[in-house]
């Protein structure tokens, strides 16, 4: 009897869980839900947004200012990260600080956002 009860609790579990993954896959966006090629690929940008923000946060903690791109792939703060899927990136310094912008390639996967960014509040937008 122990034995049945925990096997259905695992199962119930599992279940729940699986339950709230795929509402969360549907909420990034109901026509990359469909594809998983484009739900990987938007998975990755947002990884490689936040990995480039930590980036700058490390380089503002160690040198006293923000960093361009260039200059945080040749302190090797990242990897050479210029290109994910159908997405380039580009990061935006000012004194204060930073934008790191993730753009779709024109025509590329119409069902992805055109745009995503990450600022040094680690506030993520798309569009």
């Amino acid at each position: 009897m122990g034995r049945a009860f925990s096997f259905l609790s695992i199962l119930l579990v599992l279940a729940g869980g699986m339950y709230i993954y795929s509402r969360q896959v549907k909420a990034i966006s109901p026509t990359v839900a469909n594809n998983p090629k484009s739900t990987v690929n938007l998975v990755g940008v947002r990884m490689d947004l936040n990995n480039i923000a930590n980036a700058e946060r490390r380089y503002l903690a160690t040198e006293g200012k923000y960093a361009s791109l260039d200059e945080l792939i040749s302190g090797q703060y990242i990897t050479d990260a210029r290109l994910r899927g159908p997405y380039s990136y580009d990061v935006q310094v000012s004194g204060d600080g930073f934008v790191v912008t993730a753009t779709r390639a024109p025509g590329a996967d119409p069902g992805l956002p055109a745009q995503m960014s990450i600022d040094q509040n680690m506030q993520q937008s798309s569009n």
